[in-house]
């Protein structure tokens, strides 16, 4: 009990500070179980930090910003499956986050010619059955909420999703 306290007051104490949160990751994950809520709190802790400070660093590292959040939002994820399968919102919210970050680093990664037009075409595809899922997941929310605006930007992300993917066939179909 005195550990998780531990742990909760180093985290509220770091705040915005991602070497420090990182750290604590660390050690928290060789203390407790990797599912455990206090590794997970850190993990989400550090991609609202790593957010941040790409937003106040645009331009600066933002490959490896992402790539960064991708995985904490890939291991908080998997905790959401696990412990709250099904049409929840705190699931919904997950795959709307990860989706997201999924189609910001992907996007990046293609535009700079580092990920093969076939993977990102399979990314593409990924992330639009996981958005469905989100809008499905969180369909039944109350109108004019924060996730009314989640089901929004949920529903852009899919559309654009969906038009590279047509851009993507199209022009290979031209190709062949």
């Amino acid at each position: 009990r005195k550990l998780n306290q531990y742990f909760l007051t180093a985290i509220q104490e770091a705040g915005e500070d991602c070497m420090l949160l990182d750290n604590l990751l660390e050690k928290s994950v060789k203390m407790f179980h990797p599912s455990h809520y206090i590794p997970t709190l850190t993990r989400i802790k550090l991609n609202s930090a790593f957010l941040k400070l790409g937003a106040r660093n645009p331009n600066e590292a933002e490959t490896e910003l992402l790539m960064r959040r991708k995985e904490f939002l890939d291991e908080v994820h998997q905790v959401i499956e696990n412990i709250e399968p099904g049409l929840t919102q705190r699931r919904g919210l997950s795959l709307f986050e990860r989706a997201i970050c999924h189609l910001q680093l992907g996007r990046d990664l293609f535009d700079k010619k580092k990920f093969k037009k076939e993977d990102f075409v399979q990314l593409l595809e990924a992330v639009i059955g996981n958005l469905d899922d989100c809008l499905e997941c969180l369909e039944h929310y109350s109108v004019g909420s924060y996730l009314d605006e989640v089901n929004f930007k949920a529903g852009a992300a899919r559309d654009d999703a969906e038009l590279w993917l047509s851009q993507l066939q199209t022009d290979e179909e031209a190709a062949s």
